[in-house]
């Protein structure tokens, strides 16, 4: 369970910023959740590469994993032309 969450900025920020990760483009560092086994995960305002532009903050995790691809617009697009 997450315990508390602590605004650190961390220096690699900069470099990462631009970044690219499926749809996903790193706009900024958004913040850092630790938990109480001292472990945590950066979280990052993202803007997706679709027509409508969304921005969400998406944990480093997921988007290392693949567990964020988009905005939901990936997912969307598959449907359609799946439909077709």
């Amino acid at each position: 369970m997450p315990s508390e969450i602590v605004y650190v900025i961390p220096a690699s920020s900069q470099v990462l910023t631009g970044l690219k990760f499926e749809s996903w483009t790193l706009l900024r560092f958004a913040y850092r959740k630790v938990f109480k086994s001292g472990t945590g995960h950066n979280h990052w305002e993202c803007q997706c590469s679709c027509e409508r532009k969304t921005v969400r903050t998406v944990s480093g995790p997921s988007l290392l994993s693949g567990l964020s691809l988009s905005c939901g617009c990936l997912c969307r697009e598959r449907t359609s032309e799946a439909n077709t």
